[in-house]
């Protein structure tokens, strides 16, 4: 909200809702965003939206309110719990593509994108910005597009 700041995009990071093969064999995969309300469900407690997953689809967006006994704010226990079979994931691909890379984790769901976002520099309006900060924003932007190395694992690179 602080206007003076300027904020330029580095990249994109979508998100995928996956849980380890071993959890799909013993609960099947939900077909459609509503299925999760059946699901045990691992909930990250600073997702901005709570408990509700939002899903882009067919039929526009989709809201669902999710339920699981384990909640913690802590990305990577998420995933080792997603890993180890205790639920389904709704995680940044940034977190979990090695896994999903290596079939550790199968995503669900994907004609439904979780909800994009994207990943910023902010940084304070100043004419004068540093020519080390300027070259490693640069840099950034280059390390992370068109495509960043998180999202690989979706396109089969």
């Amino acid at each position: 909200p602080d206007s003076s700041l300027i904020a330029r995009k580095l990249a994109p990071f979508s998100r995928s809702i996956c849980a380890s093969p071993a959890y799909w064999e013993k609960h099947g995969k939900p077909e459609r965003p509503e299925d999760l309300r059946h699901h045990q469900c691992l909930l990250y407690t600073y997702l901005l939206t709570g408990d509700d997953w939002t899903f882009t689809g067919p039929e526009g967006e989709v809201k669902v309110r999710v339920t699981g006994s384990l909640k913690v704010n802590n990305g990577d226990a998420l995933l080792g719990a997603a890993r180890n079979g205790l639920g389904v994931l709704n995680t940044p691909n940034f977190i979990a593509y090695e896994d999903l890379r290596n079939g550790k984790l199968e995503p669900v769901l994907l004609d439904y994108m979780a909800t994009d976002a994207n990943i910023y520099a902010v940084y304070p309006h100043n004419r004068h910005l540093s020519a080390k900060v300027r070259l490693f924003i640069d840099f950034l932007v280059e390390r992370f597009r068109p495509v960043p190395p998180w999202d690989e694992w979706d396109m089969g690179l």
